[in-house]
């Protein structure tokens, strides 16, 4: 338990136990607008101890915002300390309006880009596209032209077959003359 915890539990024990004691939830630092003229011993304790809590109360607090301002400084980079500078507000508002300027310069970019490479892809679908229907005609052609070698080369061989059935059919008629002939 830190001591900031211990002395508020201690002081609430105190106020419960204390008679004629009338604790608000909120602690004020300063003291009723009237005070009674001879306040009693107990009603002075019992004020010193609001007092006391309610300091403690505020330096737990300047001890957060000085912790929050640290981190500030270690994020950002600027040291803030607006009274003993006072001009390092402004610098912490500059600062982060040339980073909110960055930020968007950056989406702006990446939005850029990001259409690019749409484009980019729409493109290369294209040619892909275009270079499967070229393949495709070139298969196509390919294969027409090898019908056409091989009936070019049933043709020459029929024409192979026709010559050679020509010479043999001369040569028998040769031979069909001479024995005539005879």
């Amino acid at each position: 338990m830190g001591p900031g915890l211990a002395f508020g539990v201690g002081l609430a024990l105190t106020l419960a136990l204390t008679p004629n004691a009338n604790p608000s939830p909120n602690p004020s630092p300063n003291p009723s607008p009237n005070p009674s003229p001879n306040p009693t011993p107990n009603q002075v304790r019992v004020e010193g101890l609001k007092r006391e809590m309610h300091l403690g109360f505020l330096k737990a607090q300047r001890a957060q915002f000085e912790a929050l301002a640290k981190e500030l400084e270690g994020v950002i980079g600027v040291r803030l300390d607006p009274v003993a500078e006072p001009d390092s507000l402004r610098q912490v508002i500059h600062h982060f309006n040339e980073k909110h300027t960055l930020e968007d310069s950056l989406r702006m970019f990446w939005a850029a880009q990001r259409d690019e490479v749409k484009d980019l892809d729409d493109e290369l679908l294209r040619l892909r596209a275009y270079t499967l229907k070229g393949t495709a005609e070139r298969s196509k052609q390919d294969a027409h032209a090898l019908e056409e070698e091989e009936e070019q080369g049933e043709l020459q061989r029929a024409w192979a077959e026709l010559n050679k059935l020509q010479g043999d059919l001369e040569a028998e008629m040769k031979v069909l003359a001479l024995a005539r002939d005879i």
